[in-house]
This record gives C-alpha cells, sequence and structure tokens, in this order.
C-alpha cells in the first residue's frame, strides 16, 4: 500500500493491470468464433471451425507468441509491430466444403490451374460458415482479412495464393 497514495490509487493501478493482463492473453491466444467473442474487446485472432490451422495460421498465431514472449513493443518505444486481428478458417471448414461441392477428385486430377480456379470460385461455403463471416464482418469494428487455410493447400515450393 505504501506504493499507492490512496485506496483510488490503488484501484485504478489494478484495473490498468488487468486490463494490461488482458491484452497480452489476446494477442497471444487463439479464441473461438462466437457472438460474445465478437463483442469482446480482446478478440484478436479467432478460429471458426475445430479443427487445425493451417500453415499460414499456425505461422500468424506463432509470431503472434514471439512478439508478445519477447515483449517486441517493450524493447522498441513508440514502434508497433503486431500481427493484425484475424479470423481463420480451421482445416474441417475448408474438408468440408471440398466435400460438400464434390471438389476432392476434381481437385486432385485437374490440371487446368484455371479451370479449379472457377470451380473453387463457384462453390459455396457452408451455410453456418457464411453466416459467421457475415456476423464477423457487421459486428466488428475490425476490417482485415479473413484467411482460408487448410493443412493440404500449400505444395512446399508453391503457396496456394489467388487474388479473389
Amino acid at each position: 500500500m505504501s506504493d499507492f497514495s490512496g485506496a483510488e490509487h490503488l484501484r485504478r493501478d489494478l484495473i490498468a493491470s488487468i486490463a494490461d493482463y488482458r491484452s497480452e492473453q489476446s494477442e497471444v491466444l487463439i479464441g473461438d468464433f462466437s457472438a460474445a467473442a465478437l463483442a469482446s474487446t480482446d478478440a484478436f485472432f479467432l478460429r471458426i471451425g475445430n479443427g487445425s490451422l493451417g500453415g499460414k495460421a499456425r505461422g500468424l498465431a506463432f509470431m503472434r507468441h514471439l512478439l508478445n514472449k519477447h515483449r517486441v513493443q517493450q524493447l522498441f518505444p513508440g514502434v508497433r509491430v503486431t500481427v493484425p486481428p484475424a479470423v481463420v478458417l480451421a482445416t474441417d471448414i475448408f474438408d468440408r466444403f471440398i466435400n460438400e461441392n464434390n471438389l476432392a477428385d476434381f481437385a486432385l486430377h485437374c490440371s487446368d490451374d484455371h479451370e479449379i480456379e472457377e470451380r473453387f470460385l463457384e462453390a459455396s461455403l457452408p451455410s453456418s460458415v457464411r453466416d459467421n463471416l457475415l456476423e464477423f464482418l457487421l459486428k466488428s469494428v475490425i476490417r482485415w482479412p479473413c484467411v482460408l487455410s487448410s493443412l493440404l493447400e500449400d505444395s512446399q515450393y508453391q503457396p496456394f495464393n489467388r487474388r479473389l
């Protein structure tokens, strides 16, 4: 108590400490997508689905972890190095998309990249995923890209990146 001028000073310090802790945790954790998570100001990295994260999403999550662990922001005052907030579709969502649109055999046996791109663009996301993404876009003040990631999405030397 001797460090504080009074109860109000202690109260403000505790509130600030809790806010700092919650902010640090949100910079590291991957939360499950929900209406409550969207309402939270701590929701920086949310996952739709229960599957694994693909390579890009794992890389982003790991980078967020490293930045927080090494307290990069405190090492370089005034410089903010961060991974932007994101919503990630887990691999089970990608698998469901592939299966519901009968794309597995087609994608494995078709050699025409343009035809593959067209079929994937014509395919539909599961309605629950579309609803979640729409909810994210409408309710969130975050205006960052959504990431679709799959364990099978990338080859080792040729990432599957397309401007859609």
